[in-house]
């Protein structure tokens, strides 16, 4: 039995990806975790259509690249 060296956030977005692939993507977090996943999907190809967080700073903003 091997062990699975693939990263466990990668494994979950392709999870969920796999169950709703024509949703549009909604990532809640604009911090450091929301960065690191909303690249992960850039890297995989996905576009995220929305940020949303609770911080009063960030909202109605616009977040990494997108549009």
């Amino acid at each position: 039995m091997g062990i699975d060296s693939k990263n466990p956030i990668i494994t979950y977005i392709e999870e969920i990806l796999e169950k709703k692939p024509e949703e549009k993507i909604v990532l809640y977090g604009c911090g450091t975790l929301g960065q690191i996943i909303y690249m992960y999907l850039k890297v995989m190809g996905k576009t995220v259509a929305y940020f949303v967080d609770n911080s009063v700073d960030k909202q109605g903003t616009k977040q990494y690249d997108t549009e």
